[in-house]
């Protein structure tokens, strides 16, 4: 249901086919779930995903909030979901101007890649990268070229 939905999105993100997919898929887990549960944080974030491209950034980082408290309740060590949580917070936060959350975000990013994934791992230099990226905007651009080329390393 959540993968059928997800496709939708991809195809038409204004589509009322994937919003019902998705928020049913939802509903769905969070019926069946008692507690914090894996697909219940999953499906928060693409429900998430979907109402930040349909322009509803406060309901989308509410959504990603509560899949990132969820997983990391569920993941005290560290997870990919953790740090793909933590890197939508930071993206959504980014867009929206608020550079300090988003970097704040974006080095939790980076610190749960590198205990996941270590550092010689793609998803860390994408980390990496948003974090120069973050500074960039910031006019930082010392620290932004220090985070690029670790990325780069």
């Amino acid at each position: 249901m959540t993968v059928a939905g997800l496709v939708e999105m991809n195809l038409d993100r204004r589509s009322s086919k994937a919003e019902s997919l998705l928020t049913d898929a939802l509903a769905m887990y969070q019926r069946l779930a008692t507690g914090d549960y894996d697909r219940v944080a999953l499906a928060l974030s693409h429900v998430g995903t979907l109402r930040e491209t349909q322009g509803e950034d406060d309901v989308a980082r509410g959504l990603y909030e509560k899949a990132l408290g969820m997983n990391t309740r569920l993941h005290p060590r560290g997870n990919p979901a953790v740090a793909s949580n933590q890197n939508n917070l930071g993206l959504l936060m980014c867009r929206q101007g608020n550079y300090d959350g988003a970097l704040k975000m974006f080095k939790a990013s980076m610190k749960t890649c590198q205990t996941v994934f270590g550092n010689e791992h793609p998803r860390t230099a994408q980390a990496l990268y948003n974090l120069g990226y973050i500074y960039q905007l910031r006019e930082d651009g010392e620290e932004a070229e220090q985070f690029y080329r670790r990325g780069l390393e």
